[in-house]
């Protein structure tokens, strides 16, 4: 039972009016709660139908996706596009796609800009992965040179 923004229903304090109960106690019925008296309930659940009253839908936290973030210092950087394979196979072999973000960007203006936080939020993002170094070839150890995967 949900209303939309420009639905003009009944509110909870009118039912609690006409029910004759607290704004608190009609908000327990409509929720389900069980701490209510079953006459209480009744006239409320009553005013509830008579006035077409629609339960406003709660606020729930963002379902888990299969997106990990992989937030990289630049995206010019010698050691990115490894790293991506690493976190991309790695990601697939977990049922997951992987969504890749210059840590900071430059605006017009050259201003250095920081918005990877705010979408990988409204992305609903289940983790994140950070390479925010640049690794030069000589401090890498030998190893990675023999097809070592990067993680």
């Amino acid at each position: 039972m949900a209303r939309s923004s420009g639905s003009t229903g009944p509110t909870l304090a009118v039912v609690a009016r006409e029910a004759g109960v607290s704004v608190p106690t009609a908000s327990k019925v409509v929720n389900g709660r069980e701490d209510v008296a079953p006459e209480t309930r009744r006239r409320v659940t009553e005013v509830l139908d008579r006035l077409g009253y629609i339960r406003r839908p709660r606020c729930e936290a963002p379902k888990p996706t299969a997106i990990v973030d992989l937030v990289v210092h630049s995206l010019d950087s010698t050691w990115s596009g490894a790293v991506l394979h690493g976190a991309a196979e790695a990601a697939h072999e977990a049922g997951l796609e992987v969504v890749v973000s210059a840590a900071a960007t430059r605006s017009r203006g050259g201003r250095l800009e920081y918005g990877w936080p705010e979408k990988l939020y409204a992305r609903g993002s289940s983790g994140v992965l950070f390479h925010l170094i640049d690794l030069a070839p000589p401090s890498t150890p030998g190893s990675m040179s023999g097809g070592s995967r990067l993680c």
